[in-house]
């Protein structure tokens, strides 16, 4: 889950963020049982039918994942937000914390709470509480999302929890979690492979795509999940200021901006530098801002001999930064967000370094080679 996913809100402390791919997968959902429900004559309005169960639909779905998120919360490890998407939500769940009966609780936790559901939705079908129709779809609904999620690869909840018990049986989590993300792959071309025969046998081509792209999916997202396990683990034991560097070029602000890219960019890998009121001094500055290509290409280049990079940078408000003890995950997370190649290490006002993309993804390949 990116964070760059627009926040709308928060459930218990826990931001939720919802994807654009998501209330167009909701909006199609409704669409669908819209006509499925105005084939039944017993139902008097097929459209708050369809609503009714798009919306509790929806919140289950949402349920699911909180789920995840307080148990893990409950048992200490950190919960950066839940971002719902097109084909279901994830949990982002820091992994400092973790440990294999952790893992398993919470990969647990959102089955469970969709059995819970679809056990209520039927006892409500059974005192007739509602409209039968809309309550045996929530119900068949929740049992079949949860036996969904329990199938075991990663990165669905059978997966984690099959990682969990391989991790706590061998005392290995790199070696489970490649167990479980190989699993993962299996299932998304077992339901790629179903798609296929479903096709076939049926000429039902719209549900067999479905079926299809869930499992490339899946497929993908099984050894992402790894990779991302062999960043955290590369990166878990350094901060920004271990990974920065001390030593950089930076402008002043007086600087014409046809200086500033004669002399700084010409021949230069660099396509940033900091500003800062005196560059050769020893002891750390205050930095003023950022001064980039892109706030270059903003003037035209007759104006570059009348304009300084005072007028010209990103101010220091505007800037991201990061702090010198920040962890080296949450380092490159912030990196990727901004879509700078480098960011500015700030100790409260002052510049203490500038830390690399580059350099990081440098530091990670020699972390997780052979």
């Amino acid at each position: 889950m990116s964070r760059s996913v627009p926040t709308i809100g928060s459930i218990g402390g826990v931001p939720v963020r919802v994807h654009w791919s998501w209330p167009l997968i909701t909006l199609a959902l409704f669409g669908l049982l819209a006509q499925v429900y105005a084939l039944d004559r017993r139902i008097e309005s097929p459209l708050a039918a369809a609503l009714l169960a798009t919306v509790l639909l929806s919140l289950s779905l949402l349920l699911h994942e909180l789920a995840h998120a307080l148990v893990a919360r409950m048992l200490g490890m950190r919960v950066h937000g839940i971002a719902m998407l097109a084909l279901g939500g994830v949990t982002e769940i820091a992994d400092e914390h973790s440990s294999a009966e952790r893992e398993l609780a919470v990969a647990f936790a959102g089955p469970a709470l969709n059995l819970a559901l679809g056990l209520v939705f039927s006892l409500a079908l059974r005192f007739q509480i509602g409209p039968p129709a809309v309550l045996l779809h929530l119900a068949l609904a929740n049992w079949a999302l949860a036996l969904f999620n329990l199938l075991p690869g990663y990165p669905l909840d059978g997966g984690r929890a099959l990682k969990a018990v391989i991790w706590f049986l061998s005392g290995q989590e790199l070696s489970a979690s490649r167990i479980a993300a190989w699993t993962g792959r299996v299932c998304g071309w077992a339901l790629v492979a179903l798609g296929t025969a479903f096709a076939l046998v049926t000429g039902d081509l719209l549900n067999a795509a479905w079926i299809g792209v869930v499992g490339l999916f899946l497929s993908s997202r099984a050894m992402h999940g790894y990779r991302r396990l062999l960043l955290q683990r590369a990166l878990r034991d350094v901060t920004a200021g271990s990974l920065m560097r001390r030593t950089f070029r930076a402008v002043t602000p007086e600087t014409r901006l046809d200086e500033f890219a004669g002399n700084y960019l010409l021949g230069a890998a660099e396509r940033g530098f900091p500003v800062v009121p005196q560059p050769d001094a020893e002891a750390p500055q205050r930095l003023l801002g950022m001064m980039t290509v892109r706030d270059l290409r903003r003037y035209s280049l007759s104006s570059w001999a009348h304009v300084r990079v005072a007028q010209a940078m990103t101010p220091a408000q505007r800037v991201r930064s990061l702090a010198p003890d920040m962890c080296g995950t949450d380092a490159l997370q912030v990196l990727l967000e901004s879509g700078e190649d480098l960011l500015p290490v700030l100790e409260g006002e002052l510049l203490v370094g500038v830390l690399w993309r580059s350099d990081v993804v440098g530091f990670i390949q020699r972390k997780i080679a052979p």
